[in-house]
């Protein structure tokens, strides 16, 4: 993915744009007034593909790939590894964006009656050999996928893992 960090002929400090703590009300209202970026990744791991039960949500209690919101002021590869490192604390040898989509849930994470819209960019990526999976309290029950089992019960996914696992499938 392009990023583009100019403004009249100048590069953008990047650490500029870093805010603040926000408070929980005025996070809630932002949920509510704007779609949110996130970006997910599909990790090869362990001869598979590292799917894991989210544990809020949205998208609680389903197997998902590892991802949330992008990290403002950072560029989009370093939010995601950093990302992919605090969530189970994998470091990635290898990224490929796959494309964008958008995932619209009913849920109300955030409480303000109006569910959640997301823009997802979507990477696939290949975790260094030999480290040791840890993730932590968002997620619980991974599973290592191989191309072969998700084509046996790919209807069990949600149609976004679906998609995301479909357009990893070749770079697998």
């Amino acid at each position: 993915m392009k990023e583009f960090d100019v403004e009249n002929g100048k590069k953008v400090d990047w650490k500029e744009l870093i805010v603040p703590w926000i408070e929980e009300g005025a996070y809630k209202q932002i949920n509510q007034l704007t779609i949110k970026a996130c970006h997910d990744v599909l990790i090869k791991h362990q001869g598979g593909f590292l799917l894991v039960i989210r544990n809020q949500f949205p998208a609680k209690g389903i197997y998902w790939p590892i991802g949330g919101g992008i990290k403002r002021g950072m560029p989009i590869e370093e939010s995601l590894r950093k990302l992919v490192f605090e969530e189970c604390s994998l470091q990635l040898e290898s990224v490929k964006n796959l494309g964008v989509a958008r995932t619209i849930f009913a849920s109300d994470p955030f409480g303000h009656g109006y569910g959640v819209d997301s823009l997802n960019v979507m990477f696939f990526a290949v975790a260094k050999p030999d480290q040791t999976l840890s993730l932590n309290a968002d997620h619980s029950n991974p599973l290592i996928l191989t191309p072969e089992q998700f084509q046996l019960q790919k209807d069990k996914f949600h149609p976004y893992v679906q998609e995301i696992i479909n357009l990893s499938l070749p770079h697998f």
